[in-house]
């Protein structure tokens, strides 16, 4: 495989001091000043994880700087490069300040500190100056997704002519404030982790850049197939990216189809001031490995219902040939200019695209003929309408929900697995209700205790089965017939193939699918035949 991106970046020993709960800006007496450090991009994979690259300028003067807010990095891929002039970065925590809009009356009373004010209380009121009413410590900064609701004060300092009064907050059931002066915004404190970054005079003004891989950031795709005249079809794939980790602001994202191997997807850093404990105990013990075998610790296992249950993130798509887009084994559709604030979710198009189709009845018959489960009576199956739609790009189609269209009426809901450049992708559209089809099987022929296996002897037994079909259309069709058989085929019909998909090694028979591909005229019946030996225990 080609890597078509690659960046190297050559940076100093840096020494990386984790100060939990002590403050990162205790810098020799000086001020740290604030470095914007923007995401710049942003890869998404289809679990939940995003791949982070921030950059930021060191100011012109000082010896250091304060990034804030810190992410909440997964264990091992967080990275700071930057000038060989920085020579330090600690991360602590600190404390950010923001003006907002009051929404109770704790906070009220908290943005009109030094009015005066007049309280009505379970037994009177009380009239006085608002001395003090205590901010509530908030929440520690290690947690991917704020949820800070607010909290309660403890008491409340009136200063009334008869001396100073300590309230609690409950006890207060209404608040008149003086015409015209009453606040209605207040200064919020809260605790943030901060990384602080001490350089020397050659590093000053130059870029540093962090890279890291977060949860809470993901994206869903999904197809719309508009069938149209001819064997055109128009396919749009869309993708709809949710955010609740942080603002995004003219960046590129690349939504990626396919999943690296992480390890320690479950384990936060340590840069994340989660505390030695939690880390320790979430990193010993209960990696990916583990986890899969027991499928029990402390739900490791974060499963995703799209194709398979894996070990680490789950492998969504399989990487194949070498298209444009392509990494390694990962394809990303690159987006760039993208807006989205923390908590949104972005409707997107990322392909549009008119392809070549083909109608297509499908059956695959039930069963697999192990032991002959039946004789002669007939099996009454279902038959699917499908499309059957080739992917003319140069980037593959990823697996999404897909809704099929016709003229604007709804046709009908099913999925597009991964389809590659060049490939074919096989959508279900609707049953056929108008093709009605038997399928039969029956002994024609049995040597008693013809083989040997594992102890046991088992019969020798012939089959024959036949597949009906009734098109009842006033079309001709083309049919795709399948059918998994437990043996041996001697002989199949209408230039129909198979081959053995399972090799009989737990098995005292190999698994063989049997597949056909006929046009059935209007209004015409086909039965198509074949024969296969079978051992069934005596």
């Amino acid at each position: 495989m080609r890597v078509l991106c690659c960046s190297v970046f050559l940076t100093s020993l840096i020494l990386l001091a984790c100060a939990h709960g002590q403050p990162a800006a205790a810098d020799e007496g000086a001020a740290a000043a604030a470095v914007a450090a923007k995401t710049q991009r942003v890869s998404l994979f289809k679990n939940g994880y995003g791949y982070f690259v921030r950059k930021g300028q060191l100011p012109a003067e000082g010896a250091a700087a304060v990034i804030t807010p810190l992410p909440v990095p997964v264990h091992g891929t967080f990275f700071v490069s930057g000038p060989t002039g920085l020579k330090q970065i600690v991360a602590g925590e600190g404390v950010q300040r923001s003006t907002r809009t009051v929404s109770s009356l704790d906070e009220l009373l908290r943005a009109n500190v030094g009015a005066e004010v007049e309280v009505l209380l379970e037994k009177g009121t009380l009239k006085g100056k608002l001395l003090v009413v205590p901010e509530v410590e908030a929440r520690p900064p290690y947690a991917a997704v704020d949820t800070y609701a607010g909290e309660s004060a403890r008491y409340v300092l009136i200063e009334a002519s008869d001396g100073v009064h300590a309230i609690a907050p409950h006890q207060i059931q209404h608040a008149r404030f003086p015409k015209g002066q009453i606040a209605t915004t207040w200064e919020r404190s809260e605790r943030a982790a901060e990384l602080l970054l001490r350089f020397d005079a050659s590093a000053r003004g130059k870029e540093v850049e962090l890279a890291y891989l977060q949860r809470g950031i993901t994206w869903v795709p999904a197809y719309q197939v508009d069938i149209l005249s001819g064997s055109k079809a128009r396919v749009v794939m869309s993708a709809q990216i949710i955010n609740e980790v942080e603002d995004l602001q003219g960046a590129e994202i690349d939504l990626i189809t396919g999943t690296p191997n992480i390890r320690f997807s479950h384990v936060d850093s340590p840069i994340a001031l989660g505390g030695l404990d939690r880390f320790v105990s979430s990193l010993s013990g209960y990696g990916r490995y583990d986890a899969v075998q027991s499928r029990g610790r402390r739900g490791e296992i974060m499963s995703q219902q799209v194709m398979s249950n894996m070990a680490y993130f789950d492998v969504v798509d399989e990487g194949f040939g070498d298209e444009e887009g392509e990494r390694e084994d990962l394809f990303f559709y690159t987006l760039s200019g993208i807006d989205l604030a923390k908590g949104q979710c972005a409707h997107l198009t990322v392909v549009d695209a008119e392809v070549s189709y083909r109608s297509l009845y499908e059956w695959r018959v039930s069963g697999s003929g192990a032991g002959v489960s039946y004789y002669g009576e007939p099996s009454y199956e279902h038959v699917w309408h499908a499309l059957e739609l080739k992917n003319e790009g140069k980037i593959p189609w990823t697996t999404a929900a897909a809704t099929s269209r016709k003229e604007g009426a709804l046709l009908g809901q099913d999925m597009i697995t991964f389809t590659p450049a060049g490939g074919r992708a096989l959508l279900r559209v609707t049953r056929a209700l108008d093709i009605p089809v038997q399928a039969s099987e029956t002994e024609v022929g049995r040597e008693r205790a013809h083989r040997l296996w594992r102890s046991s002897r088992y019969d020798k037994v012939s089959v024959t089965g036949e597949l009906k079909i009734d098109n009842r259309k006033r079309e001709a069709i083309t049919m795709r017939v399948e059918k998994e058989v437990a043996g041996t085929v001697s002989k199949i019909s209408d230039k129909g193939t198979h081959k053995v998909v399972q090799e009989a090694l737990h098995n005292v028979n190999p698994t063989t699918l049997l597949s056909w591909e006929v046009e059935v005229p209007a209004g015409g019946e086909m039965t198509l035949t074949f024969r296969y030996d079978t051992y069934v225990y005596n």
